[in-house]
Formats: C-alpha cells, structure tokens, sequence
C-alpha cells in the first residue's frame, strides 16, 4: 500500500515519471531492472521494517510506550536512509511521509488499545 500511494504520488510530482509499459521490459538488463525497482525494495524494507514493527506492535504496553516510539523514529529513519541512498528514490522524504500518514491511520487503534 505505501508503494502504490508512494509511486502515485510520484507520478504527480515528478514530471519525468511515466507508467511502465511490460513491452518495454524485454532484455536481462531490464529485467534486472524492474526487478531492482519493485521487487527487491517492497522484500527488503519488508524484512527490515515490517517484522520489527509486529514484534514492537504486539509488545507495547503502558511502561514501554517511549521504547515503541524510539522503535518507530528508527525504522522511519532507516526507510529513509534505506530508500534515498540504496535504491535512489530521490523523493524519499514523501515516501516516509505517506509511511507515517499510513501507520497512524492503520494502527492508531491498536496502540491506544494497547497502551491503555
């Protein structure tokens, strides 16, 4: 979900973004590519962000609220880092912006369930 708001919004604000074709897609190298782009960003990010939110979601409690939220400005921190400097998406900062938005418009219940 963050990546399709992420690329839509992209779409919006980057005049040279434009929809990929799969006829375009026909060499290895742009294989490589596509793959590089989509596939490999959504597992890493799953594996670094997703699996320490869920532990950190399914332990927070009333003495260990600060805890989850410095768990929170690491891992928006590392999606940043992570989506800036390895994969090169130049309008990281939106990408954690909309990361943010999503996370309290999903999980709000769950924590204020949880922390009470």
């Amino acid at each position: 979900m963050r990546y399709i708001t992420s690329f839509i919004l992209l779409l919006l604000i980057d005049k040279s973004a434009k929809f990929l074709k799969l006829e375009d897609v026909q060499t290895r190298e742009d294989w490589f590519m596509f793959f590089w782009l989509f596939l490999i960003p959504v597992l890493l990010e799953w594996i670094i962000f997703v699996v320490p939110l869920s532990y950190g979601l399914n332990k927070i409690t009333k003495d260990n609220r600060f805890w989850f939220s410095i768990l929170l400005l690491v891992l928006f921190l590392i999606e940043y880092l992570i989506a800036n400097y390895v994969f090169g998406f130049k309008h990281s900062y939106w990408k954690v912006a909309i990361s943010i938005v999503l996370f309290m418009l999903l999980f709000k219940s769950k924590i204020i369930e949880r922390s009470s």
